[in-house]
């Protein structure tokens, strides 16, 4: 008797274990590629083609493919390698697929539209639901917060409704002296060099000075203090920004960031005194 209620209870398991597992299965394959493919069904029959994505990766393998074949080539052999540059997977689709072209990272569908008629249109839409997908905003949120930026819908109308008073031609005008007071400093900075190399020509590199020229005028506006008690914000800000910056071509496909990675773990650390640094 003992021996069949110990295989019954054993049938059990197996039947829950087997359960869950088919049920895990059935999302996974829902998630990864019947929605998917019934989005682009949908975009496929009112003329929006682009290139056929793999099942899970998309079209992330023929993005990598694409970006180590133009960083193989020289600058001089591609015009307009500015642009070329930043998203040559997208040059080439829009030569094959034209100016509006579907394409996939991961399970997340992607619409690229390249018609100035219609991106005009687009920007004419005020509707809160055209907002910022989570996907792209998600990483930066140690770095932006909830502000503005990474808002959508209704709190990012309040978020703007806050912003905007701080942005009117009067406030404007209150921050042209610290803009002046600020710009002179570098000014004076970089005559000095100047005097510095005998009053001939000197080479100044002038990307640090412009930051730290921002980070002075934003200090003075909106905390009230000096760059060099700013300081620690904007190297917080600054480490934030090389960590996440990092390129991934995972977008879309996964989320890793919950992970105690080296880099996560760091992340979390930075993003932790950079709050602490804001709310003193």
């Amino acid at each position: 008797m003992e021996g069949g209620e110990e295989l019954w209870q054993w049938k059990m398991v197996w039947s829950v274990t087997a359960l869950v597992i088919s049920y895990t299965v059935l999302i996974i394959w829902q998630k990864m590629w019947l929605k998917p493919r019934r989005i682009r069904s949908v975009l496929h029959k009112q003329g929006i083609t682009g290139p056929t994505p793999s099942f899970l990766l998309g079209n992330l393998p023929e993005i990598q493919k694409i970006q180590s074949q133009f960083s193989n080539l020289s600058s001089s052999s591609i015009p307009d390698q500015w642009f070329h540059s930043l998203f040559p997977f997208l040059h080439q689709w829009r030569q094959q697929y034209g100016p509006i072209f579907l394409y996939s990272s991961g399970n997340k569908q992607h619409l690229y539209v390249g018609d100035p008629e219609l991106i005009k249109e687009l920007n004419l839409i005020r509707s809160l639901d055209l907002g910022k997908p989570s996907y792209l905003s998600k990483p930066l949120k140690p770095m932006l917060g909830n502000g503005i930026i990474r808002a959508n819908g209704h709190y990012w109308s309040f978020q703007r409704n806050l912003v905007a008073p701080q942005l009117f031609l009067s406030k404007i005008k209150s921050m042209v002296d610290f803009m002046e007071e600020s710009t002179k400093e570098i000014v004076r900075k970089w005559d000095k060099r100047i005097t510095e190399s005998g009053g001939k020509v000197a080479e100044i590199v002038i990307d640090n000075d412009l930051m730290a020229l921002t980070a002075d005028v934003i200090c003075k506006a909106c905390f009230g203090s000096s760059y060099a008690q700013g300081n620690q914000i904007f190297a917080k800000l600054s480490a934030l920004q090389a960590i996440l910056a990092k390129p991934n071509l995972l977008f879309g496909f996964t989320d890793i960031r919950f992970l105690p990675t080296k880099a996560n773990r760091e992340i979390w650390r930075l993003a932790k005194e950079y709050d602490k640094l804001i709310l003193k």
